[in-house]
């Protein structure tokens, strides 16, 4: 394989060396016929000899270029690139130092903008600790007054102190996307358990709209970080209140158990999407063409499959819905 890459990149030599040598040995037979033998003997030789040396020459000049490149890819600087600019024989030690400039710049600055997304996370895990706590203070004194108000007005007061809640938490797993070393702790979880804490969350938002959710009746356990898991349900759930039918809402979930997977399907009976759209509905801030979608920010499915992907599962959007619904959302875990 050496060899053959060796002549390869010498073939124009070598064709080069046999038309001269074709050259000399046929002016040498018009002049000197007799001595033509002995001398073309000697000329095919030297050639020989010649593009021997030269093939060899050539390929230490390219292993030295290999470690030289090599050594400058690892390691962009001056050094390396006047090296470099050795090897290859002088000519191009201005431009290499300046990519070696531009790239050590380059890596200066990707350290800082590093550093500043850490500082930007940390911030806002700060700022929305700071936001819970007169949030909690706000949700208990409502709870506590509850005899003083109506119960609608009660349930709207709650309705919207979950509701902020729920967009604080947004932006803290939002800021943790990209996280270094992300928490996550797996377990084998209930999902009918974690179901029932998420409906138990929109309980304002569903009495108040009189919304109608259904349960699965059967169970199954799944390998995932119980509070990741929580907020991707807690995503499909906002998402099917918000969507589901303003007259007679109605949110289904149905899970399904296989031998190698296990899927929860949330569906709702709101206008659903149109079927140009289902390929983009997970994209970061992708709204679609409805009218109802127009206030949307197009970031709660995209966090529920950011998310998914985290705890080794899968979210798609079927085609086919349970009956009397219009939308549905898929949650697989692989077992």
């Amino acid at each position: 394989m050496l060899l053959k890459k060796i002549f390869t990149r010498a073939a124009p030599w070598a064709f080069a060396f046999a038309v001269s040598d074709a050259a000399f040995i046929f002016t040498m037979f018009l002049l000197s016929p007799e001595k033509t033998p002995k001398l073309t003997a000697y000329i095919l030789l030297a050639s020989a000899l010649a593009f021997a040396v030269g093939c060899f020459a050539e390929q230490r000049r390219r292993k030295k270029l290999d470690l030289a490149l090599g050594e400058f890819a690892v390691n962009m600087s001056e050094k390396t690139a006047l090296e470099v600019d050795r090897v290859l024989g002088g000519g191009f030690a201005d431009r290499l130092c300046l990519a070696a400039q531009k790239y050590s710049e380059r890596g200066k600055r990707a350290v800082e903008l590093s550093g500043e997304a850490d500082d930007y996370r940390e911030y806002i895990e700060e700022w929305v600790h700071e936001v819970k706590t007169p949030l909690a203070a706000a949700s208990l004194l409502t709870d506590n007054r509850a005899d003083e108000m109506s119960a609608d007005v009660n349930n709207r007061l709650k309705a919207i102190f979950h509701s902020i809640g729920e967009s604080t938490e947004q932006i803290l797993y939002y800021s943790r996307l990209n996280a270094p070393h992300p928490d996550i702790n797996f377990e084998n979880i209930k999902i009918g358990s974690c179901l029932e804490q998420t409906v138990e969350d929109f309980e304002p938002f569903i009495s108040s709209r009189k919304i109608v959710v259904t349960l699965p009746q059967n169970d199954a356990s799944v390998t995932a970080d119980r509070r990741i898991l929580l907020f991707i349900l807690s995503l499909l759930m906002s998402n099917a209140v918000k969507y589901c039918s303003q007259t007679d809402g109605r949110i289904v979930f149905i899970l399904h158990e296989q031998d190698t997977e296990i899927t929860l399907t949330a569906a709702n009976n709101g206008e659903g999407v149109r079927t140009e759209d289902l390929p983009f509905i997970f994209d970061k801030g992708f709204t679609g063409n409805c009218p109802n979608r127009k206030k949307a920010t197009g970031m709660g499915l995209y966090l529920a499959r950011k998310y998914a992907d985290a705890i080794c599962a899968e979210i798609t959007a079927p085609d086919v819905f349970p009956p009397g619904c219009t939308f549905a959302v898929k949650l697989t875990f692989t077992k």
